[in-house]
This record gives structure tokens, sequence and C-alpha cells, in this order.
């Protein structure tokens, strides 16, 4: 990919200087090129979704673009302002950066209708909430400062966006740290709105899904989520529900490109994730267990911190220097 972007800078540069010194015929070529090698980098950076039988999510509205950075893709709707779902890998490695929260929310500058912004949020009563969370993005300075895009951003209930919300992402991480490699997709429940807010008539959804798909064992499972957009500190495990019901709400068609025996499977049963204290399991192949321990480091309330890690250096993902 690196290489890819590479050339692209040079294929420019000539483009600029053949402008000066060649036929115009000439240049527009060059500029084709360049155009092809974008492309791909673009493609390439998906590339994984393909890989796992996840290319393309079928939903009935025809009002959405789909929008590829770096680390997360998302279907982003003009009618409500905010994406319809984000999608991302979410690996042990990448679970456990330590890139510090930029907080510099911005607009999408990859939204051709423009996206919502802050003016829309202002005194509204609602947080930004985060889809893709930081939390997921922090093994990146790229992939942090994107996250922070208003295209990933949706209307929350502060309760429920510092609660339970930031909960089921925390345990998410948790699982991430466990089983390797997941692939992460989340989003609101537009079936009905509470209101609109801002300039932009920025939709505040009733609830939201998430999905985690462990691709790597031997048949994919899912575990999916439902939330009401409100306070609530009952157990994650109220909350789990079979991706058919996440569909029945959304109208999206998760896990299509899957055959439909597997899709079926897939979709129809209501999974639990169990964060295992002991070990941490090694998904591949070989079947390798590594040890965990507690972490070493302490929260802001003096307490020592409850989070198993396999670091050498004896602190979790939270607490990383």
């Amino acid at each position: 990919k690196k290489s890819t972007l590479f050339l692209s800078i040079i294929v420019l540069t000539i483009c600029i200087f053949a402008k000066r010194s060649v036929n115009h015929t000439f240049f527009l070529l060059f500029c084709i090129m360049n155009r092809l090698l974008i492309i791909l980098i673009l493609s390439s950076s998906c590339g994984i979704h393909s890989q796992i039988g996840f290319d393309t999510l079928q939903h009935e509205s025809e009002d959405t673009e789909l929008v590829a950075h770096s680390f997360y893709r998302l279907a982003y709707s003009e009618e409500h302002e905010q994406a319809l779902w984000v999608s991302y890998i979410l690996t042990r490695e990448r679970a456990q950066g330590s890139i510090e929260r930029t907080d510099k929310f911005m607009p999408d500058p990859l939204v051709s209708t423009k996206s919502a912004d802050e003016a829309d949020y202002y005194k509204s009563g609602y947080d930004r909430g985060h889809l893709a969370p930081a939390g997921d993005m922090a093994f990146s300075e790229i992939a942090m400062k994107e996250s922070f895009y208003y295209g990933n951003m949706s209307p929350q209930v502060p309760s429920f966006n510092r609660g339970v919300w930031k909960k089921l992402e925390t345990h998410v991480r948790e699982f991430a740290l466990q089983r390797d490699s997941l692939l992460i997709l989340c989003g609101p429940v537009l079936d009905t709105i509470i209101e609109k807010i801002g300039p932009n008539a920025v939709s505040v959804p009733v609830a939201y899904y998430k999905i985690v798909l462990d691709y790597r064992t031997n048949g994919p499972i899912a575990y999916g989520y439902l939330l009401r957009n409100e306070k609530n500190n009952a157990d994650l495990e109220v909350f789990n529900v079979s991706v058919d019901s996440i569909e029945s709400r959304t109208q999206i068609d998760f896990f299509s490109d899957y055959p439909d025996e597997i899709e079926t499977k897939i979709e129809s049963a209501t999974n639990h994730i169990v964060i295992e204290e002991g070990t941490l399991i090694d998904v591949n192949d070989n079947s390798t267990e590594i040890e965990a321990v507690q972490c070493t480091e302490f929260t802001s309330s003096g307490s020592r911190c409850k989070r198993k890690t396999t670091n050498k250096n004896k602190r979790c993902y939270q607490h990383q220097p």
C-alpha cells in the first residue's frame, strides 16, 4: 500500500511537469494513471472485508454514500446526517493502542454532500457519540484523527454515551485481546426518531446496534447488541440479540455475501461474549495459550486495575506508556 502511494505521488509530480512541457493528451493520460492508482489504494485498505465475505451491505434506502477512510468504512445518510453503519477490523494489536484522544471534531472531508458539523450538536443536549470508538482507533494517529470526523458521530444521550455504550466498547476491546481479530459493525436504529437537531436536522436515533463477528473461528460467530438511546445500568447480556433482530429494525442485510446456509447460521443465533479471566486464547491454528496477569497500574480512583493483560510490561492497553 505504501509503495502504491509513493508511485502515485511520483506520477502526480510527472503530471505537473508534463502539463508544462508536453501536449494536453499526454497530460490527460498521466492524470488517468494517477486516478487509477488512488483507487487501488482505497480498495486495498478495505480488502479485508472482501476476504471474510463482507464486501457490501444491502439496504433498501438509496440515500446513502459509501465512504472509505483509512481504517473504517461507513454508509452516510444525507436524510439523517449520520452513518447508517460503520465497519472496521479490530485486532489484538490495535486493541492495545495507546494514542491519546484528540477530541478535535471536524466535518467529514469524504462526504460529498457535506456531513453534520459542530453547529448541529451545539447546545443540543446530546453527546457527539462515536460509532467507531476512539478507543478502538488508538493504534494510529491517522486512525484517531479520522475517528473524530462527524461522519462517525451520532447524537447520543450523555448518560448512554458515557455509560452503557462505553461499557460495551470496552467489553469488545477486551474480547479482541482474547480472540485476536474481529469485524465490528455498529450504527443507529432509525425506525423511530426522537427528534431532529441543528441546522442540518440531524436525526436522534431511538436506539443503537453493535455486531461483533468472530470470523477466525471454524465457522464465523456473530454477537449482536441492541440498546435504547437512554441511561441503563443493566448487564450487557440483557442487550444481546440475534443479527436477524437487528436486520428487522434497520432493514440492512449484513452478511449477504456469505452462502445462504452460513448466513442463516450467523444471523439466527443469539450469542454472548465471554471474557475469560485466566487466559487469553490465540485463535491461530497452533492453539497456543498465553498466560494473562492482572494489570499492575491503578485507576483514577486509586484502586488496582482489574484488567488482565499478556503484555510484557504487565500493563493493560489503557495503561500503556
